[in-house]
């Protein structure tokens, strides 16, 4: 089994981000629309959609799927920045979840 010396360090930063949540939220630039476009096409998705987020953060692309009327179910690890996402839009076809594994 090989030993990752970097381990510790994805998990404070990974923290971190999650410690600053609304921060990050106003400083992390947004997506260009065109892309979720070219995912609907090469995927093949229509209104009505599901869809799995994984990493939803703040929940920036979360909200470009949902005005698309996608059925987005995501999963966020950190409690604060799934908060924050949750409170970003509200959206009844999305669901925001917390949690790990």
């Amino acid at each position: 089994m090989a030993i990752d010396p970097l381990e510790g360090d994805r998990i404070d930063l990974r923290q971190t981000f999650d410690g600053e949540a609304l921060r990050y939220r106003r400083a992390r630039p947004g997506y260009p629309e065109e892309i979720f476009d070219l995912i609907a096409d090469a995927s093949e998705l229509a209104r009505g959609s599901t869809v799995l987020e994984v990493g939803a953060g703040t929940g920036q692309a979360t909200r470009s799927m949902a005005v698309r009327e996608w059925q987005v179910t995501a999963v966020e690890l950190g409690a604060s920045l799934a908060d924050v996402g949750r409170s970003s839009g509200r959206f009844r076809q999305c669901r925001i979840h917390q949690g790990r594994h």
